[in-house]
């Protein structure tokens, strides 16, 4: 049996090797691969540093880091950038047109009319003047320059230099006229007393102001201001009258210059408020405080004639009059203030100002070598001396300037 298996395993084995069974290929599967285990990364300790010391910076080093513009800030229009300067110098030039009445316009008349009062009750020949036309309000124009320091815009030094030279026509409501009745000396009369010819006026003002902010662009404050005030005038003083003799003397009205000059200091209230960056409005109301001296002398030609067609013949009169006086009033300036390029202004103002001129002592003569003419003021200035003249301005101006930064 034995050999019967193993003689059938010889014969057979090679048939079976030569047709072994067919397989059908088997389907290979990529092996599978397994993503990577990730070990968790070592951290080393954090590492300890000594603290650090902060150097202790100054008031200056503070300043300079709070002045420094935010570099994440919008950016603004530069011509409306606030500057962050110091110190900001100002130089500015303007005109202005004013309604005006001088002191001397209020005073001529009231003053010659009671000083021929007392004159013809003393001595009972002189003939009394009747103020019939009085003066009014007149145009000038005015002229300015100006600067101005200031610090941190708080504290400010200004300088205005302010000066007026006008010339006046007859068709000006400059003169006062009077008429003179009759007596027993005189015939009845109407002539032109004192008119002005011309007014000049300079001004120079120096302020040292102090603004404290409140907040919303409001700052509030005040200042000191001293003041250096010269009016000079040209007048005429006419006179007219006709004796019971026929003998009519009159005056040419020639031209005598008045010279006002005062100073005085003052403190005063100011306002400001910016509403825009390049847009502000400032406020001032200064009281007027100052005293000073007046002069006044000139020759004046006198003409006399006797009968209707008589000969004429000239005579020279000088009045001279010496007055220490003093202003006291109030004056409202308001200015709307415009920048634009960053350093370039434009300033349009508006300025009120109402003030009284008293005398303390005024003392005058007209010396002449004949008589028959009435004169302002003869020895003392009762009418002058005995009440207050008023004086007004009014006046709307532009002024332009530039800036400079340190």
């Amino acid at each position: 049996m034995r050999l019967f298996l193993i003689a059938l395993l010889i014969t057979g084995f090679p048939l079976f090797a030569q047709n072994p069974p067919k397989r059908e290929p088997q389907k290979t599967e990529p092996p599978k691969t397994e993503p990577p285990k990730t070990e968790p990364r070592k951290t080393d300790p954090p590492k300890t540093e000594p603290p650090r010391v902060e150097a202790v910076k100054t008031e200056e080093e503070k300043a300079k880091e709070s002045e420094k513009i935010d570099t994440n800030a919008p950016v603004l229009n530069p011509y409306l950038l606030r500057r962050f300067e110091a110190f900001r110098f100002r130089v500015m030039a303007g005109a202005g047109y004013q309604s005006i009445k001088p002191s001397i316009l209020s005073e001529a008349g009231p003053a010659w009319q009671l000083n021929s009062f007392i004159r013809a009750a003393s001595n009972g020949t002189s003939q009394p003047a009747l103020l019939i036309q009085d003066t009014k309000k007149v145009p000038a124009y005015r002229y300015k320059v100006s600067g101005d320091v200031a610090y941190k815009d708080r504290l400010f030094f200004d300088y205005e230099r302010q000066w007026t030279k006008q010339d006046y026509s007859k068709k000006y409501p400059t003169r006062v006229t009077f008429a003179a009745p009759g007596n027993s000396t005189y015939e009845t009369a109407l002539y032109e007393g004192l008119r002005m010819l011309e007014y000049k006026e300079v001004t120079n003002n120096f302020s040292l102001t102090y603004l404290h902010p409140l907040g919303k662009g409001v700052k509030l404050g005040g200042y000191l201001e001293r003041e250096i005030y010269h009016e000079n005038l040209e007048i005429s003083m006419g006179s007219l009258s006709l004796t019971k003799t026929n003998t009519l003397t009159w005056s040419q009205a020639g031209s005598i210059p008045a010279d006002y000059r005062a100073a005085g200091n003052t403190i005063g209230f100011a306002a400001r408020y910016l509403l825009f960056e390049w847009l502000g409005f400032y406020y001032r109301i200064n009281p007027i405080r100052r005293s000073g001296d007046f002069k006044m002398s000139g020759p004046q030609i006198m003409n006399i004639q006797t009968g209707t067609n008589g000969p004429t013949s000239l005579s020279i009169i000088v009045p001279v009059d010496y007055a220490q006086f003093s202003d006291k009033g109030i004056r409202h300036r308001l200015e709307a203030s415009v920048r634009f390029f960053c350093r370039y202004y434009a300033v349009l103002g508006f300025l009120k100002e109402d003030y009284k001129r008293n005398y303390s002592i005024y003392v005058g003569n007209s010396f002449a070598t004949i008589g028959g003419f009435t004169p302002k003021t003869s020895g003392l200035g009762i009418g002058e001396m005995s009440q207050a003249h008023k004086a007004s301005k009014m006046e709307v101006y532009l002024k332009f300037g530039a800036a400079f930064f340190l």
